[in-house]
């Protein structure tokens, strides 16, 4: 009968950590195994043979552990099934070597925990639970990945530090000229895939719990009560196409909702006034209450028993620009933002500003400057937290002077 037990040996190299070494005892004759795995002599429990929790690789070297533990033993037995008693070392290590098990200690480990092994499959199992934009954020995050790592030495777990998070920072900074915010997304993304693999036992650098995303405050885009009218109101009747992309950014200002789920609005989900929603991007639900001029727009297509107008987000943030200008809505704007320490500044009318996440934030200030309680206005945009929704208020000064001579008189 065979037995395996896994060890500590006693000898410890310059990095302070020693082999953990597999011993196989078959037929009264021992046989010592590498791992391909080293381990501080203080985070060992030798009783359980496993590599302590005090380890920041604990799992995924436990892995390769006992799927080499595993593999020996599996060896083991079809060995002994197929020679019987005759079974012996030296037939095993034939076994192991025709099953190609016996590799060198750092082959081990670099195939078990090939980094762009594991980014394929966090997208492969994303892909059904994800929207198409964020999987194509996670795409573009691979190579921008690629591109640091181009001429470098292959991208390991264990090397993403706070070293690569500055270089990974600078690239994008220097080569890609992205603003800090899409840097912050980017680090946000990465640390993310991270986690999951941390979760499926790969060797993860601890150091990227402490990754920084950036965050810094923009200006918001958003329309006034005042230009919201103009909108309204502007004269579309020799425009149909112009009137119906008019619909689709009413109805997001009119309910809050995103884009994606006005584009994906079922009339069956609106009961007794009130527009059940399962957010696409959030996968939960919201309950809106859909107000008269909003009815006033869904009333519209579902008399003549139309589906809402159906666009691309690439082509109404084209039209809704068009839309803006014939609208006259070209009040001066200023937007900067930022890449690493250097600011760029854009300058023009406000139609030029305008996209269908614009809508969304129009709901939000638009709600709350006109009274809205605003755990009443996060109840419908199904935003968790006010620090969240907070990035969506556009103060106008009127407001600010009202609330001033409100308080001060």
């Amino acid at each position: 009968m065979a037995q395996t037990r896994l060890y500590l040996k006693k000898d410890i190299n310059r990095d302070g950590r020693s082999a953990v070494i597999l011993s196989v005892f078959v037929n009264n004759a021992r046989m010592r195994l590498g791992t391909g795995v080293t381990v501080r002599p203080g985070d060992w429990n030798e009783d359980k043979q496993e590599i302590k929790r005090s380890e920041p690789s604990y799992s995924a070297l436990n892995a390769i552990l006992k799927a080499r533990t595993i593999e020996v033993e599996t060896a083991v037995l079809n060995g002994i099934a197929t020679h019987g008693e005759a079974f012996s070392l030296r037939i095993l290590t034939e076994e192991l070597s025709r099953r190609r098990v016996d590799r060198t200690p750092n082959d081990s480990v670099e195939k078990a925990l090939s980094f762009w092994d594991f980014y394929a499959q966090f997208i492969a199992s994303k892909k059904n639970e994800l929207e198409p934009r964020t999987i194509a954020k996670y795409n573009t995050l691979k190579v921008i990945l690629k591109e640091v790592e181009k001429g470098k030495d292959p991208l390991k777990f264990e090397n993403i530090d706070h070293s690569f998070y500055d270089r990974i920072r600078n690239h994008m900074i220097k080569k890609r000229k992205l603003t800090n915010n899409t840097i912050g997304k980017y680090v946000s993304t990465f640390k993310t895939f991270l986690s999951w693999a941390v979760d499926r036992g790969a060797p993860v650098h601890p150091a990227y719990r402490k990754f920084k995303v950036d965050e810094e405050d923009v200006e918001v885009v958003a329309l006034t009560w005042d230009e919201l009218q103009l909108l309204e109101k502007v004269d579309l009747s020799a425009n149909p196409r112009l009137d119906r992309v008019r619909d689709l950014f009413l109805l997001e200002c009119y309910t809050g909702a995103r884009f994606g789920d006005i584009q994906t609005m079922h009339y069956d989900d609106i009961r007794d006034g009130v527009w059940c929603l399962r957010q696409q991007k959030t996968k939960t639900e919201v309950r809106i209450h859909i107000s008269k001029r909003a009815d006033a727009i869904i009333t519209k297509y579902r008399s003549i028993g139309s589906p809402l107008p159906s666009i691309s987000s690439q082509k109404f943030n084209g039209y809704i620009k068009e839309l803006g200008k014939v609208a006259k809505l070209d009040s001066p704007f200023r937007q900067v933002r930022r890449s690493g320490k250097t600011a760029t500044e854009k300058r023009g009318p406000k139609w030029e500003f305008l996209s269908s996440h614009v809508a969304r934030k129009t709901f939000v200030s638009i709600s709350l400057e006109r009274g809205m309680r605003h755990e009443v206005v996060m109840s419908f945009t199904g935003h968790r937290s006010f620090k969240t929704m907070k990035k969506y208020i556009a103060l106008t000064e009127k407001g600010r002077k009202e609330d001033v001579e409100k308080v001060w008189g």
